[in-house]
């Protein structure tokens, strides 16, 4: 025990809270060259090294606890978080049931499940695991948090409110607790409350990354056409994967069918084009409108720092896109030449592809899409430069690019549903 209450446990302690993790981890790794095997140093070295997403590093210090400890809840406890943290969901629920049938009585355990669940979108799995962690303390903040965050999710807005509020009477200067009623807001419609509590979390904890997002959903939403988009992407980000493929399939066999009856019968085509008009309007703005709303932001001298770099890198790829094709369409105005057509179609339709392939929350998958979208940008700036010296709008090439475009929507939503 009086290791465990060594003066550089308790400087390492302090240090991580007030997030110094540099100094915390370097009290704790001189303690760890004069006791490699003290569990205790261990723990807090893995809590550091999670904190700041360093997982291979972290990897070796659990695996290390594990060695040390396996018979302890708090070492598979860790060897959940870090499984988690590696979007391995699957093993991360068999290392956090571990923990709880050693210690079926932590609420800390039960309330890792439940976020591990919800992550992994099993909703109901999620809520039973929160309400478990609160039926041992019903004050329990990240119980009660990812209780509140699920039942939003499952459609249950008024307990799910009342949940928040019971969190913020328990810790009101809890930066996450403060973040999720933000996140209440938006899903209520009302961006203007919702920056309120972003502004308290981020004020709290400026490192936050789910208030920093939730601030620039909120300083968009400030638009109502974004604000209709955002209930399009609440609504869609409630279902199952089942039902948003079956959603999303579903609509483009509507658009397919809606395609063939307006060239199959002329006297309909007038009724059907409105129908038809709106799919395409609706497809591009599902990927354009967050993209182009933090453009927005960008060139706002306040709103630019609320957005993240893979934002603003995002914002500025979107923007330039934007505006050569802009430019191109222009130019075609002016010279006739049909290859500056092609290549305004290129630069409007090359938004998609650069607005979205830093979604994906996997890093091997944003890396997938990056590459698919320069490849997509190679042929397009291929297919444009035989359209300029032919003085065509289309070619080879560029029937090749559509077909890649087309495929590309299809292949990033599978990616950024994952």
């Amino acid at each position: 025990m009086e290791l465990k209450l060594h003066p550089a446990l308790q400087r390492a302690q302090l240090l991580a809270e007030h997030k110094r993790f540099a100094e915390a981890e370097r009290e704790i790794r001189q303690l760890l060259a004069e006791t490699p095997d003290h569990v205790y140093a261990l723990y807090i070295l893995a809590e550091i090294l999670l904190e700041q997403e360093r997982l291979a590093d972290a990897e070796e210090t659990v695996h290390q606890i594990l060695h040390l400890e396996p018979a302890s809840a708090p070492s598979h406890y860790l060897h959940a978080r870090l499984l988690s943290a590696q979007d391995q969901p699957k093993k991360a629920i068999e290392a956090i049931q571990q923990a709880i049938s050693l210690d079926p009585a932590d609420p800390d355990y039960h309330g890792i499940h439940a976020i591990i669940l919800f992550s992994d979108r099993q909703h109901n799995a999620a809520l039973e695991a929160a309400e478990r962690g609160l039926s041992f303390d019903p004050e329990h903040i990240n119980c009660l948090n990812v209780r509140s965050r699920v039942l939003f999710k499952l459609g249950r807005k008024q307990e799910a409110v009342q949940t928040i509020d019971k969190a913020l009477e328990q810790d009101p200067d809890n930066a996450i607790t403060h973040a999720n009623y933000g996140w209440a807001w938006l899903e209520k419609n009302d961006p203007k409350q919702a920056l309120e509590h972003f502004r308290a979390s981020l004020q709290l904890d400026p490192t936050l990354i789910y208030a920093k997002e939730g601030m620039t959903e909120a300083l968009k939403g400030r638009y109502w056409i974004y604000r209709q988009y955002l209930r399009y992407a609440f609504w869609i980000g409630s279902q199952s994967k089942r039902n948003q493929w079956i959603f999303l399939i579903g609509l483009y066999v509507a658009f397919r069918f809606l395609r063939s009856a307006a060239d199959a019968n002329e006297s309909l085509a007038p009724f059907l084009m409105p129908l038809i008009v709106l799919y395409i309007l609706f497809a591009f703005s599902s990927w354009l409108l967050g993209p182009l709303g933090n453009l927005f932001l960008m060139l706002n001298p306040y709103g630019r720092y609320a957005l993240s770099e893979s934002d603003r890198r995002t914002a500025t790829y979107v923007g330039s896109a934007l505006a050569v094709s802009v430019a191109a369409f222009m130019g075609w105005a002016i010279m006739g030449n049909e290859g500056l057509m092609a290549l305004g179609f290129l630069g409007f339709s090359m938004m998609v592809p650069l607005g979205s392939m830093h979604h994906p929350d996997k890093p091997k998958d944003r890396r997938f899409l990056t590459i698919y979208t320069l490849g997509l940008l190679l042929v397009g700036i291929g297919a444009v430069g035989i359209s300029l010296l032919d003085n065509s709008l289309t070619n080879g090439l560029s029937f090749i690019y559509l077909l890649g475009f087309m495929a590309y929507q299809w292949v990033a939503n599978a990616k950024i549903m994952q």
